[in-house]
């Protein structure tokens, strides 16, 4: 009997706990979901919003969306959209909700401001609109009233909202300068008054060349950030949408034009840069895209890091090379000379000093010095030699010989010379070339041979 009423009050205590599970937790969940949409102005699938339509003071702008997902203002002008402001606008009607709710059936809107000229945004699914009204803020300007244009509800909701959704033109339009991903582009043709930069860059391995005025390696990071400048500044203001005459405006005769090739060798972008204005917020330049119609500027501050002279693109580094294939490294002065080796030893490598006497070497001294070389970055490059000028590569302070085994690799000749006058610089030979480095660091690669004796 007593095992018989302990089942019993089982069976209830698990009914119990199931209503109670269901109740709480899976009607609970229910019940939010359903307070969540009460309180919302509208529950809509963002994602198949087709039309963003805002009208406020009788202007009326229209963005529409293709098959795509690509925005598109059609109205007032046919212009690119910028997407995430867009989506922005679609999100801020969708997920905002009510505060306080004033009039179930408001018959007089007029002291909400909701009857002459409303800001207006409207959402379009399925050819079907769902519009909000934006009239008045109220006395505490903490709210702004609202409405359906389905209904005559009158809620509130907080000010800001409202600059979620009253937008311009000027703030729904594609404001990007470039349209091109750096994979993508395959040359760069920079003119200026003081001198006309080619750069190339090879797509199988992502290196960029300097091809004019020099031919010499280039550094992937300042031309990746020179792209990157170019993709990230916004248009400041929009002057004109159809260009007229170039000459008001410095373009005809523009200071830079930077001509962006594309992968497919066809597709060009190209940057006008004109003369430089005043306006209230400052200085700005005025530029064009070559086969757009419209004028617009960019921010003044922006030609520093734009005009750039081909140095600025150069492959800075002393030395570059892969330590995988050395075979061997040689340190020569004026009062020594060092010849280390490098040999397979089973499954791993040994270093070992042929002179000025045999012993093996420390691995860890050796690429101390090989990795100075590889980051050291040169301060100037002397392209074109003059004759009345004294290198010190006759007699230099020092000869560093980096040695490969195989043909991948070349072998490294630097020549350390005489320092410069002017500044803390030395001059190296690196291989032909003519370089000027910080003189510091001849100290920590000028070793003894008791430096590198294991």
């Amino acid at each position: 009997m007593k095992s018989r009423n302990t089942v019993i009050w089982l069976l209830i205590l698990i009914a119990l706990g199931g209503f109670v599970y269901y109740y709480e937790v899976i009607a609970g969940k229910k019940r939010e979901a359903a307070k969540d949409s009460a309180e919302k102005i509208y529950t809509l699938p963002a994602d198949q919003v087709e039309s963003v339509r805002i009208e406020n003071n009788g202007i009326v702008i229209r963005c529409i969306k293709d098959n795509s997902g690509k925005w598109t203002i059609t109205e007032p002008l046919q212009l690119a959209a910028d997407g995430a402001t867009v989506l922005d606008v679609i999100a801020t009607v969708l997920d905002t909700k009510i505060q306080r709710v004033l009039e179930e059936k408001a018959k007089d809107l007029t002291g909400y401001g909701l009857k002459e000229k409303p800001l207006r945004v409207t959402l379009t699914i399925a050819k079907k609109d769902y519009s909000l009204l934006l009239g008045d803020l109220n006395p505490t300007q903490a709210f702004v009233y609202c409405k359906r244009d389905s209904d005559d509800q009158v809620f509130m909701l907080f000010t800001n909202i409202r600059q979620h959704l009253d937008k311009e033109l000027y703030d729904l339009r594609d404001k990007r300068v470039l349209h091109a991903q750096k994979h993508q582009i395959k040359a760069l043709d920079i003119k200026s008054a003081q001198e006309n930069i080619v750069l190339t860059h090879q797509l199988e391995n992502d290196q960029w060349r300097i091809i004019q005025p020099l031919e010499v390696l280039a550094d992937n990071k300042e031309i990746n950030n020179f792209i990157d400048l170019l993709n990230a500044v916004p248009v400041k203001r929009f002057v004109a949408e159809e260009a007229g005459d170039l000459v008001q405006y410095g373009l005809d005769q523009p200071q830079m034009v930077i001509d962006i090739t594309l992968s497919d060798d066809k597709t060009h972008q190209v940057l006008l840069l004109g003369k430089k204005v005043d306006a209230e917020g400052g200085a700005e330049i005025l530029a064009k895209i070559q086969d757009k119609h419209n004028i617009f500027t960019l921010p003044a501050e922006i030609e520093t890091h734009l005009f750039k002279k081909a140095n600025d693109f150069r492959n800075k580094n002393l030395a570059t090379f892969s330590t995988d294939d050395l075979s061997g490294l040689e340190l020569i002065s004026p009062n020594q000379t060092i010849i280390l080796a490098r040999k397979k030893v089973t499954y791993s490598y040994e270093w070992e000093m042929l002179k000025p006497e045999k012993a093996k070497a420390k691995d860890t001294v050796i690429y101390d010095v090989l990795n100075i070389l590889l980051q050291t970055q040169v301060k100037e490059f002397i392209d074109q030699p003059e004759a009345k000028t004294d290198y010190g590569f006759a007699q230099p302070v020092l000869k560093i010989n980096v040695l490969f085994n195989g043909k991948a690799q070349s072998n490294l000749a630097l020549t350390f010379g005489a320092k410069k006058t002017t500044n803390d610089l030395i001059y190296v030979r690196v291989n032909d070339k003519i370089v000027a480095i910080d003189v510091a660091v001849l100290k920590p690669v000028n070793k003894k041979p008791a430096d590198f004796k294991l």
